[in-house]
């Protein structure tokens, strides 16, 4: 059986102090209750300590009666102010072990009555209160809160996770403490992890599973040293008076802080779900591309800086940049360095000449034996799923933006915001999609959307897999009543006048993103990064979609374009296929007729045929 131990001040019955539980083993199952012991201490409390001694009577006896409810009390206690535990000073350094461990038994003889003054709990709640409101509204939380709760699904599941991700957060404070203060800050994490992770549920509960209802949900009992514990435990005087203005700098700004930040992305990042593509099919088409980028790779503009990039996967790239001031370009090499984890690899060269064929080969060599290990290096990686399937809803671009939902105030910008796409409609035409963005709360999200309005918009017409996202382009378009568009400008951002309807980063380069990284994170959203930092730089239409004017008929807007081109790796297989069956009728005419002159004529005409037709892909609208 559990006992706690309440001590009453002995004239006026209200609290003095509540003792932490003795545990049994029943603890927190379903229909157990705790028992209930008082001991009267002092006289009376501050507030009635005016009445006068002999209309109370006073006792400093144990009421031994137990009692399965709250003692009575004539000034009752408000419970939800959840007075938490004291610590063990003497703290273990496993992560897998409770490192704040309860006060003794309350039974035994080391409790006794103590007579000092009560320490006022007002100081102790407006701590929890900041690092609640600073853990929620962090720059880089802010965007991974809502990510945790959508991978959770569930209420319960999301909170135990977040209080799992605090505890550990703790752990790494209690280590890095130098001080008594320092100790007490990493207790206060600690002990208020259960509230903390209860209350960011709340603020994000639009990222939860829609058909997930609070009664179905069955509890999830958690290994010992993970058990979600009350909140409700003794505290020493000490951290209940702890002023959180002198411990802010410690929490937020130290080594502890950023492998929590860390913890986070990596949670966030393995929940992507199993790539089903084959890797040899992926790997093929990566050596392909380097063999064509290394044969027709276009040569730098003289007016332009080009940045190159290489991706963790093998992939390399480059883009070129206008500079509109100086620095800019160095400012988005470091961050791209910083990207995934440092997975980006960025080297930049400033209008280069036409590079000589010495080194090359040896160059290629290298690259290609890189790209042929990808498939025992990707065994963990991730990929987006078919676009038949319906995952990640809280991504999925057009839904209702559930974000003013939220009970706690946030940083998050309450208002409505659309990412104006621009895809190839029919055969020579574009459409605009409006998707509403307030959901997308990563580049990950960011590109998977924007994979399920392409394949959308794509879906149904003959030949599709034989075109594919070459790039994607920054464009200035004009907008018709029938919803398509005019490109009129590439690359393009909103002036001056036209900024406070657009929200978006503004950066000194033209365009902010280059095309041909923005194309390979569209056809590898697992290899963008868990925070919205290149979604940040998309301008996206504020409050409202955009509407053609209904007296001139269009309007001017914004937005990113899909660059279509066939897909050169098709049309390479198709070619390889087409060669492959002339090969084998030939071989088998020569065998059955015993001429190997014919045979072989007749293969050199079916490839022939098969080379017209794949130079017919470049003029029929498929």
């Amino acid at each position: 059986m559990c006992w706690q131990l309440l001590e009453l001040y002995s004239a006026c019955r209200c609290l003095y102090y509540q003792h932490t539980i003795d545990r049994c083993a029943s603890y927190g199952r379903p229909g157990h209750s705790i028992e209930h012991r008082t001991i009267f201490v002092g006289y009376a409390c501050s507030a009635h300590s005016g009445f006068s001694r002999g209309a109370w009577g006073a006792s400093g006896a144990i009421n031994e009666k137990s009692q399965a409810s709250t003692p009575p009390a004539q000034q009752p206690y408000d419970n939800s102010l959840e007075i938490l535990s004291a610590i063990d000073p003497k703290d273990s350094d496993n992560e897998g072990e409770d490192n704040f461990s309860d006060n003794e038994s309350i039974l035994s003889s080391n409790s006794a009555p103590s007579t000092s003054l009560t320490v006022p709990v007002e100081t102790y709640q407006e701590a929890i209160e900041a690092l609640f409101r600073d853990i929620l509204n962090d720059f880089n939380l802010r965007y991974l809160w809502p990510q945790v709760v959508r991978i959770s699904s569930r209420r319960d599941l999301a909170e135990r996770e977040i209080s799992r991700l605090l505890k550990r957060f703790s752990v790494d404070l209690k280590k890095a403490a130098e001080t008594r203060l320092h100790q007490n800050a990493a207790k206060l994490v600690r002990t208020a992890r259960l509230n903390i992770a209860q209350r960011i549920v709340i603020c994000h509960a639009a990222e939860l599973d829609p058909f997930d209802q609070p009664d179905a949900c069955t509890p999830v009992r958690l290994p010992e040293d993970e058990e979600i514990v009350d909140e409700e435990r003794e505290r020493s005087d000490e951290e209940r008076n702890i002023v959180y203005e002198r411990v802010h700098e410690f929490i937020f700004q130290g080594a502890a802080f950023e492998q929590f930040t860390l913890a986070m992305k990596l949670h966030v990042a393995k929940s992507s779900v199993p790539e089903k593509s084959a890797l040899r099919l992926y790997s093929l088409r990566q050596c392909f591309e380097v063999l064509v980028s290394r044969i027709w790779g276009s040569p730098a503009r003289p007016t332009l800086s080009r940045l190159s990039w290489s991706c963790r996967c093998g992939q390399t790239g480059h883009d070129a940049y206008l500079e509109k001031r100086e620095g800019a370009l160095e400012e988005l090499e470091t961050l791209l360095q910083n990207y995934k984890e440092k997975t980006l690899e960025m080297a930049r060269s400033i209008a280069p000449a036409d590079s000589s064929s010495t080194g090359n080969a040896s160059h290629f060599v290298s690259k290609m034996k890189s790209v042929l290990s990808i498939s025992l290096r990707r065994q963990g990686s991730r990929n987006l799923p078919k676009h038949q399937q319906d995952t990640d809803k809280g991504s999925m671009p057009g839904e209702a933006c559930l974000i003013t939902s939220n009970k706690e105030p946030s940083s998050l910008d309450p208002q409505h915001r659309f990412l104006l796409i621009c895809a190839p409609f029919m055969q020579r035409a574009t459409k605009a999609h409006q998707p509403d963005v307030c959901m997308i709360h990563s580049d990950r999200d960011l590109f998977k959307a924007l994979r399920r309005t392409y394949s959308k918009c794509r879906k149904g017409y003959r030949w599709r897999w034989f075109r594919r996202v070459a790039s994607i382009e920054f464009v200035k378009f004009e907008f018709f009543l029938s919803e398509l568009v005019n490109i009129q400008q590439c690359p393009s951002l909103p002036g001056r006048q036209d900024r406070a309807e657009y929200d978006f980063e503004q950066v000194d380069l033209d365009p902010p993103i280059g095309p041909n990284l923005l194309s390979h994170l569209f056809e590898n959203p697992d290899h963008a990064e868990v925070l919205p930092v290149l979604f940040n730089r998309i301008p996206k239409k504020m409050r409202k979609r955009l509407s053609a004017c209904p007296r001139k008929g269009s309007s001017t807007g914004w937005g990113i374009s899909f660059v279509e081109s066939l897909d050169t790796f098709a049309v390479f297989l198709c070619g390889c296929i087409g060669f492959t069956l002339s090969l084998v009728a030939a071989v088998v005419y020569t065998v059955i007729m015993g001429d190997i002159q014919g045979g072989f004529a007749i293969g050199a005409f079916l490839l022939a045929f098969v080379l017209f037709c794949g130079g017919c892909l470049h003029s029929l609208p498929i």
